[in-house]
């Protein structure tokens, strides 16, 4: 049970990356801590920085994503390297869903080493539409419940600037509960118990000029991975995904960031980690199959320092 506290929760990745993009205009000020100068031979300090975030979606309803971030200074030498940022966070909304997360993300020797690590728990209310082909106006609640984790450790190819090459091994252990008071009788919640084990092969290319707030570079993630019985899954399937970005400064205070995602699943996988389209505006789970592909374009418009 130790490694499960070892690692990132998958769904912290998941809100992770939702709190980091709010973050991004927070962050982006003057007085951050990525502008305090470095000092060669001391440890750095770095700045706490609470984020408190009000959220409205589809997915889970209306509420409130809190956060307590320690953003790294960074160490003398490492400019061009990515911001590093440790931090606990939780997500309450009026569905009766919370989330509650821990996350160490940094790098290393002058970013030749790049390292993510946390834990989380979670009970999330959401809607199950089906696979695939599907009846339009099906719908049903679900209740997911448990915890997990995820680590990721990748080195830099050598001569090279930009390309990253590593390992990614992801746990969660849910239950997923289906109420049956779609039938006649009144009948108790059918409950499954399931415990995913995931490794995987990480390979990245980063030029973003920054992390947090990206204004220039390119950011791709490729990530072919494996459940498997014999490190622990109660499933087998292979999972591959591909995630490219782009970002596009218009000028100081704009930017257009576009986005394509591709998602395939091989095997027997869990419903809840099948294909999604990855894209804002209707429930996570509306779209499940094997595969999918999906673009989006976005405008960004920073009209204050810290907006």
């Amino acid at each position: 049970m130790f490694l499960k506290y070892a690692c990132i929760v998958i769904l912290l990745f998941f809100l992770s990356g939702k709190l980091f993009a709010q973050v991004e205009a927070v962050y982006n000020a003057p007085d951050d801590a990525r502008d305090l100068p470095a000092e060669s031979g001391k440890k750095s300090g770095g700045k706490w920085l609470p984020v408190a975030i009000p959220m409205s979606n589809p997915t889970v309803g209306s509420g409130l994503q809190v956060g307590l971030l320690h953003l790294h200074q960074k160490k003398s030498g490492s400019d061009s390297a990515p911001n590093a940022t440790s931090g606990i966070g939780g997500m309450w909304t009026d569905n009766d869903s919370y989330v509650v997360v821990a996350f160490h993300d940094n790098n290393f020797l002058n970013d030749r080493f790049r390292l993510k690590l946390g834990a989380g728990t979670a009970d999330v209310n959401l809607d199950f539409f089906g696979i695939g082909r599907r009846i339009d106006d099906f719908s049903t609640e679900y209740n997911l419940q448990g915890e997990g984790a995820l680590s990721q450790f990748l080195f830099r190819v050598p001569k090279t600037e930009n390309w990253y090459l590593g390992l990614r091994y992801a746990w969660l252990d849910f239950d997923v509960k289906f109420p049956l008071d779609i039938l006649p009788i009144e009948l108790p919640p059918l409950v499954r118990s399931s415990v995913n084990s995931n490794l995987g092969i990480v390979l990245t290319y980063d030029s973003r000029d920054d992390n947090y707030y990206p204004t220039s570079g390119h950011y791709f993630n490729l990530v072919p991975s494996k459940d498997s019985g014999k490190w622990g899954s109660d499933y087998d399937f292979v999972k591959t995904t591909a995630d490219y970005r782009y970002y596009w400064m218009l000028n100081e205070k704009q930017t257009v960031a576009l986005r394509g995602a591709l998602s395939d699943v091989d095997g027997d996988a869990p419903f809840y980690l099948l294909s999604r389209l990855n894209l804002r505006g209707f429930p996570a789970g509306r779209y499940l199959d094997n595969s999918s592909a999906s673009a989006h374009a976005e405008w960004r418009f920073k009209f204050l320092s810290r907006w």
